[in-house]
């Protein structure tokens, strides 16, 4: 029992909320931190003198060769929607990646941080409710991530098949799996010569990117649900101190601040991430809805493939399930990183009723300072230039309809560039 006391009294929530998915970041070689296994924060550090160091260094350069060649595609080729969005995709992810090594660095600091804030709220407590949904979330968006990557394979397999390959004898041959890299990695095997070493390595980077774009939303999902959390528990103690007035406002005022510092140091270090986030899924919600509502790019032409084998992969229900499915779980995907996020805000501001309403025989100090905090301080989760609050969902919303209405007035453009250099970017930019 002694043993258990002290773990109990040693366990960080953060931790225990994020340890699971920063394992699975770990393993995908973005996150080199030693300790998360452990139950507790206590043996957290940044090594790079280790496998999962030199694991990430190698992750690194990979991402940063693909970003290369993207510049280098762009560069060499007609400008297109296209080769602007694999610059984008890859300009956003490496950036991510470079700041998951910066939030390695201060992980440590901050689980400490985060375990002395949580000792030092005597009146709440984190029930395994919040840990447990923090976990199944990130691990359903993960998987869903890897389940609309692997639609969006079958079907270049299968235009491979249809519009390239030469051969029917087998799906596993060699002149499938280098057609179906050139479709998906055109903008690497157009400039260089094709290898299989290449090839498998090219493909492995980009699964990691793939797994870092749903990962960098689901970091401030985890975070955003583990401070909700305490924030809910705090406002029903301050709703029901008509109940139980043995709590002074002096204490309730002491918690709230040290939740508010809790949220400033988590969002210096997610800040970065939430930016990345929702500049990414804003751009490519607005491509993905421009391909649904321009009817005429069915007559878009793959490389290699006739007009008519076009026509007819387009309507395949390999090209419909992986495209829509792929669209569905990136629009839920900034929806929940929306509401999550901005739940924080919300959920901060619901002690102003009970407080600004406190009766006369009761107002003190502590209630005035308690009045000021709420008034003055905003707790909320930022991207760097903004508060991600209700008012920013309206904001998003209404910036991708508008830049929706800019893109289609620009189809007629847009239908030229890119059958000019017959890409795949109708397929390649789900991931």
């Amino acid at each position: 029992m002694r043993v258990n006391d002290t773990q109990a009294r040693k366990s960080c929530n953060l931790h225990a909320c994020l340890r699971h998915s920063m394992r699975f970041a770990r393993w995908t070689g973005f996150f080199p931190v030693q300790g998360l296994n452990q139950l507790t924060a206590d043996g957290t550090k940044f090594k790079v003198q280790c496998f999962y160091g030199i694991y990430n260094i190698l992750t690194l350069m990979g991402q940063s060769v693909l970003l290369y060649f993207t510049f280098h595609n762009f560069f060499n080729s007609e400008v297109s929607l296209s080769s602007v969005s694999y610059v984008l995709f890859y300009v956003v992810n490496f950036t991510a990646a470079i700041s998951l090594v910066r939030l390695a660095k201060c992980w440590p600091k901050l689980m400490k941080l985060a375990e002395e804030t949580e000792q030092s709220l005597t009146l709440l407590k984190l029930d395994g409710h919040t840990i447990k949904k923090s976990n199944i979330i990130a691990i359903v968006m993960i998987v869903t991530s890897l389940v609309t990557h692997s639609l969006s394979t079958i079907f270049i397999v299968k235009l491979t098949i249809e519009c390239v390959s030469n051969t029917t004898s087998t799906y596993l041959s060699n002149e499938i799996f280098e057609s179906y890299v050139k479709i998906r990695m055109f903008f690497i095997f157009n400039h260089v010569p094709y290898s299989e070493l290449k090839a498998i390595s090219a493909m492995i980077f980009h699964l990691q990117t793939t797994i870092l774009t749903c990962y960098v939303d689901v970091l401030t999902i985890c975070c955003s649900i583990y401070i909700t959390s305490y924030f809910y528990n705090l406002n029903k103690i301050i709703y029901s101190r008509k109940n139980n007035s043995a709590i002074s406002w002096g204490q309730l005022r002491e918690h709230y601040s040290k939740l508010a510092l809790l949220v400033k140091e988590i969002d210096a270090q997610l800040s970065s991430f939430t930016l990345l986030s929702f500049f990414g899924d804003i751009y490519f919600i607005c491509l993905q809805l421009f391909t649904i509502l321009h009817k005429s790019i069915a007559n878009f032409k793959f490389k290699n493939c006739d007009a008519v084998k076009s026509n007819s992969m387009l309507a395949s229900p390999e090209y419909i399930i992986a495209y829509y499915s792929a669209f569905l779980f990136l629009m839920l995907r900034f929806i929940s990183l929306s509401l999550f996020a901005a739940n924080v805000h919300n959920i901060a501001q619901k002690p102003v009723i009970p407080v600004y309403s406190v009766q006369p025989e009761e107002y003190d100090q502590e209630v005035e300072r308690f009045q000021l905090i709420l008034r003055f301080t905003t707790v909320a989760f930022s991207g760097k230039l903004f508060y991600v609050t209700r008012n920013t969902i309206l904001q998003a919303i209404s910036t991708i309809i508008t830049y929706e209405l800019v893109l289609l007035q620009f189809s007629k453009t847009y239908l030229e560039d890119d059958s000019v250099n017959n890409t795949t970017s109708v397929v390649d930019n789900w991931d």
